[in-house]
C-alpha cells in the first residue's frame, strides 16, 4: 500500500506543478491512472494500523482535489465558450449563405 500511496503522491505533485498549463487530455490521463491506483488500494486488505499509518498521507492527497476540480471546471468553461462561438459563426454564416442552388433555373411567366 505504501508504494501505491507514493505513486499517488508523486502523480499529484507533478500535476499540481503544471496545473495552470494542464490540458484536458493530461487531466483525463491523471484521473484514469489515479482511479486505477485507488482501485488497487481498495482491493488490498486494510487493517486499523494501515489507517493510522497512511491516513494523514491520504488526507494530504485529498487536499489537492479542489484545485484539480477547479482546473477541470475552467477547461469545461473554455470548451463551452468555444462551442458557443462555433455555433454563433454557423448561425451568422447561414444567414448570408444562399438558400437556393446555384444551378437552379427560374421561369418567368408573363401575364
Amino acid at each position: 500500500m505504501d508504494k501505491i500511496i507514493e505513486q499517488l503522491e508523486s502523480m499529484t505533485e507533478n500535476i499540481l506543478e503544471v496545473l495552470t498549463e494542464t490540458e484536458t487530455e493530461d487531466l483525463e490521463e491523471f484521473v484514469l491512472q489515479r482511479d486505477e491506483l485507488i482501485n488497487q488500494m481498495m482491493d488490498m486488505p486494510r487493517t486499523p494500523e494501515d489507517k493510522a499509518l497512511f491516513g494523514n498521507r491520504i488526507e494530504a492527497l485529498l487536499q489537492a482535489d479542489p484545485f484539480i476540480v477547479e482546473r477541470m471546471r475552467q477547461l469545461q468553461q473554455e470548451a463551452q465558450d468555444g462551442l458557443k462561438k462555433i455555433n454563433l459563426v454557423k448561425m451568422q454564416r447561414g444567414a448570408y449563405e444562399s438558400v437556393y442552388s446555384p444551378d437552379s433555373i427560374y421561369f418567368d411567366r408573363k401575364k
